[in-house]
């Protein structure tokens, strides 16, 4: 998604994001309960794009948030699941229709798969259902180990 669109999606979150500069911004998500979580938000940039190698590893979940009425932000989301995949197998797409585009098509996003194959899950809640929805699946993993 472009810069201004991210802007408009995290504010429904009521997460102040600052499109102007090309960085990363990390956010505190609070939650009902005692765990608190860190909510690391960037867009594509080639600098930011360089960065990803050392700090993507370190990530629990990585969610690649696309509009799914923009035209644009469809084809960007290929370029960013292709930096993105041989990094980390936790990679969630997340589609959203939040702010209004002006020229909606269908959106044309193809299916895609992890290193076993499977197929990746798009989520198509609210971001902070999604948030929650991530959290409860590390929550369960931890509880069988």
């Amino acid at each position: 998604m472009t810069p201004t669109a991210t802007t408009a999606c995290l504010k429904g979150a009521q997460l102040d994001f600052d499109a102007s500069l090309p960085s990363f911004q990390r956010f505190r998500w609070t939650r009902p309960s005692s765990l608190a979580v860190s909510v690391w938000v960037v867009c594509q940039h080639p600098l930011t794009n360089e960065l990803l190698n050392s700090t993507i590893p370190y990530m629990d979940a990585c969610i690649c948030l696309y509009h799914d009425h923009s035209p644009v932000s469809c084809l960007r989301v290929r370029k960013a699941m292709s930096l993105l995949a041989p990094l980390t197998d936790a990679l969630w797409l997340m589609s959203t229709t939040v702010p209004s585009s002006r020229l909606a098509h269908k959106s044309k996003i193809k299916k895609f798969y992890d290193t076993n194959g499977f197929e990746r899950t798009v989520l198509r809640g609210t971001l902070r259902e999604n948030i929650e929805q991530l959290i409860n699946v590390d929550l369960k993993i931890l509880k069988h180990i």
